[in-house]
C-alpha cells in the first residue's frame, strides 16, 4: 500500500499507509484510527532519544534528573531564542525533552518543576528588587509618583518580574509564558507573605523579648503571660478566677513553671564520664536529667558523684611547695596588715591544713621485742606527701563554712582573707590532676555552682511543700542568700550568679506555682475540643489554639521551624513566587 504524509492536530507529521487509490478523506479517516498509537510510539521514540536509553528502564532518580535537565534546556533555548532563531536541532531537543517529561511520568514532571523553580528563583527575585527600586525612585519624581507607587508594590513587582522571566524561558509560547509568569509570580508573592505571617505565629510579633528568650530555652510560656499587652495580661488574671477556664490556665502556668525548673536542672547538670575497663576516662557526655524537683536533685547529685569520682579516683594530690608558699604568704599578710583577725584566720588555716594531711603523717609502732638495752623496739612508718581528694573536699567545706560565717557577721576583711585560703586549696587540687584531666574540671565546677544555687532554692519551705519545684522568687532569694559580697553588693548591682535569669523568669511567669491536679488541664482541654465539635467547630478551633499548650505554641511561634520563617521572612515568598512562575509557565 502507498504511504501518505498526514499532519496531526498538534502539528506532528506522520507517514500513513492507506489502500491504493484512497482519496484524502479516506486517508484521514484511516489515519485517525492510528493517530493515538502512532503518537504514543513517536513520543516513546523521542523520549528514548532524549534519554539515550529506554525510558521505561530508568530509575526514579534518573527520571527526576532528566526532567530537571529538560527545564534547564527549555530555559536556555528560550533565552537563545530572544537573540536568534532556534535551529531545527534546538526544536527537536525541545520536542524530545517534552516527550521525555510525559513518558517518564511523575518523577520527570517533578524534576521539571523543581528545575524550573531553581532556574527562575534568582532572576525573579532580582527582577522584583529592580522593579521596586525603580518604583521608589519614580515616587520622588514629580508627576510619576502614582506610577512609582504601583511599581513599588510587591505584588505588582513580583508579577512584572514573573512575566519577564516566564516569557524569556518559554520559547514555544512566550505570550502564554508571560501571562502565566505574571499570575504565578504575584500569586506566589501574596500567598508567601500571608503564610509567613500565619505559619510564623499569628501573635509572634506581640511576644516580649524576655518571654521569647525563655521560649527559646524550652519554656512554653502561656499566651497571656508572653504577649506585650496589658489588656491581655489583665484579662488573663481575671479569667484565672473562673471555675472552668481558670483551671485550664492554672494548669498551663504550672506546666510552664516545671519547664522553667527543667532549664535550671539542665544548667546544673555536669558532664558524665564514660570509662573503659581500666577505669580511664574515654570521653565525657551529657546524661540528661529528665525529672525536676527532689527527684531531679537526686539525679544531679549522682551525676556529680560520678564526675568527681572519675576525676580523682585512685589519685592522690601532692602538697607541693607552691601551696606551702601561698599559705605562708597569707599568714604573713594577715600578721602585717590585719593583726586583729590574724589569729582567727591562721586558726582556720591550721584546721584546713590538718584536714588535708590527715592520714599522711608518719606513724610509730612499739614492738613487744626488746632491743639489746632491754627497751621495746620502735619502728616508724613514714607518711606520704599526697592527700586524698576526700580530704581536699573536706578542707574546702570547712573553709567555706568559715567564709559564710564571716560574711553573715559582716566581717569582710576576714571573709576576703579566707577566700584566699580557699583559692589556694582549689588551685592545689587543680594542679594535682594530669594536664589532660584539668580541662575537664571547669565545666563540672561551673555546673556545680549552679547546682548549689538550685539546691538552696529547693530547700526553702515553699519549695519543699511542692516536692522541690522552685519558683523564680525562690531562686531570687537563693541568689541573694548565696551572695557573699559586702552588703550584698553583687545582688544590688544585679550581677550575682543566676540573678538576671531568675528576675527575668519572675517578670514573665510570676512568683506563684498554681496548685492543679495532675492531668486536670489536659482533660478539660480535651472536653472543650469535643464539646465544640460539630455545632461549634470554630469555637473548638479557637479553644485548641488558646487553651492547649501546642495551640498556644503555634500562635506564639514557639517552634523552631517558625523561628526560621521569622528569621527569613522572604524565603517562603521567594519559593512560592518562583513556583508560581514555573507553574504558570
Amino acid at each position: 500500500m502507498p504511504t501518505y504524509e498526514v499532519k496531526a492536530p498538534d502539528g506532528t507529521v506522520f507517514d500513513v499507509t492507506a489502500p491504493e487509490g484512497a482519496d484524502q478523506g479516506a486517508v484521514l479517516d484511516y489515519a485517525k484510527a492510528q493517530f493515538a498509537q502512532m503518537a504514543a510510539a513517536k513520543r516513546k521514540a523521542d523520549a528514548d532519544a532524549y534519554a539515550g536509553e529506554d525510558v521505561r528502564g530508568m530509575g526514579k532518580t534518573m527520571r527526576f534528573l532528566g526532567g530537571a535537565k529538560h527545564a534547564w534546556d527549555r530555559g536556555a533555548l528560550g533565552l537563545k531564542g530572544l537573540v536568534t532563531d532556534l535551529t531545527e536541532e534546538d526544536k527537536a531537543q525541545l520536542r524530545q525533552g517534552e516527550a521525555f517529561r510525559q513518558e517518564a511520568d511523575t518523577a520527570a514532571k517533578l524534576g521539571d518543576f523543581a528545575g524550573d523553580v531553581a532556574m527562575t528563583a534568582a532572576p525573579v527575585a532580582k527582577g522584583m528588587q529592580a522593579l521596586r527600586a525603580t518604583g521608589r525612585a519614580l515616587q520622588a519624581v514629580r508627576g510619576a509618583g502614582a506610577v512609582g507607587a504601583v511599581a513599588a508594590n510587591p505584588l505588582v513587582a513580583a508579577g512584572g518580574a514573573g512575566a519577564a522571566v516566564g516569557a524569556a524561558t518559554a520559547p514555544q509560547d512566550r505570550a502564554r509564558g508571560a501571562i502565566g509568569g505574571a499570575v504565578g509570580g504575584a500569586l506566589g508573592e501574596g500567598v508567601g507573605r500571608v503564610l509567613t505571617r500565619t505559619l510564623g505565629g499569628p501573635a509572634a510579633r506581640t511576644v516580649t523579648p524576655e518571654a521569647r528568650q525563655m521560649m527559646d530555652e524550652g519554656v512554653r510560656v502561656p499566651f497571656w503571660k508572653a504577649v506585650d499587652s496589658p489588656f491581655i495580661r489583665k484579662y488573663g488574671e481575671s479569667a484565672r478566677a473562673m471555675p472552668f477556664v481558670g483551671t485550664l490556665m492554672k494548669g498551663q502556668e504550672a506546666a510552664a513553671m516545671r519547664d522553667y525548673n527543667k532549664t535550671l536542672v539542665r544548667q546544673a547538670n555536669p558532664p558524665v564520664p564514660v570509662l573503659n575497663e581500666a577505669g580511664d576516662i574515654v570521653r565525657w557526655e551529657a546524661k540528661p536529667v529528665t525529672r525536676v524537683g527532689q527527684e531531679g536533685m537526686r539525679e544531679l547529685n549522682e551525676n556529680f558523684g560520678k564526675a568527681y569520682d572519675a576525676l580523682y579516683r585512685g589519685r592522690t594530690i601532692p602538697v607541693d611547695d607552691t601551696f606551702a608558699r601561698e599559705m605562708d604568704l597569707i599568714a604573713q599578710q594577715t600578721d602585717a596588715y590585719l593583726p586583729g583577725i590574724s589569729a582567727e584566720v591562721q586558726g582556720v588555716m591550721r584546721r584546713a591544713n590538718d584536714t588535708l594531711r590527715a592520714g599522711t603523717e608518719s606513724t610509730k609502732a612499739v614492738s613487744p621485742i626488746l632491743d639489746a638495752s632491754g627497751k621495746p623496739m620502735v619502728t616508724e612508718q613514714l607518711g606520704h606527701a599526697g592527700v586524698s581528694s576526700q580530704n581536699v573536699k573536706r578542707a574546702l567545706d570547712e573553709v567555706n563554712e568559715s567564709i559564710t560565717s564571716a560574711w553573715r557577721k559582716g566581717d569582710e576583711e576576714k571573709a576576703r582573707a579566707l577566700e584566699l585560703v580557699r583559692d589556694a586549696i582549689s588551685d592545689l587540687r587543680l594542679r594535682g590532676l594530669p594536664p589532660q584531666v584539668q580541662s575537664m574540671l571547669k565545666p563540672v565546677n561551673e555546673a556545680y555552682a549552679n547546682y548549689k544555687l538550685l539546691q538552696r532554692a529547693s530547700g526553702s519551705m515553699g519549695a519543699v511543700r511542692n516536692e522541690g519545684i522552685v519558683t523564680p522568687l525562690q531562686m531570687t532569694n537563693a541568689v541573694k542568700a548565696n551572695d557573699r559580697t559586702l552588703g550584698k553588693s553583687a545582688t544590688t548591682q544585679g550581677i550575682a550568679r543566676g540573678q538576671q535569669e531568675a528576675q527575668r523568669a519572675q517578670r514573665v511567669l510570676g512568683s506563684e506555682l498554681p496548685e492543679v491536679g495532675p492531668g486536670t488541664a489536659e482533660k478539660l482541654a480535651l472536653m472543650t475540643g469535643l464539646a465544640g465539635m460539630g455545632w461549634m467547630a470554630p469555637t473548638a478551633a479557637a479553644g485548641s489554639l488558646l487553651l492547649t499548650r501546642p495551640g498556644q505554641r503555634v500562635m506564639l511561634g514557639g517552634y523552631g521551624w517558625q523561628q526560621s520563617l521569622r528569621d527569613n521572612p522572604q524565603r517562603l515568598a521567594d519559593i512560592l513566587r518562583s513556583a508560581g512562575v514555573a507553574a504558570g509557565n
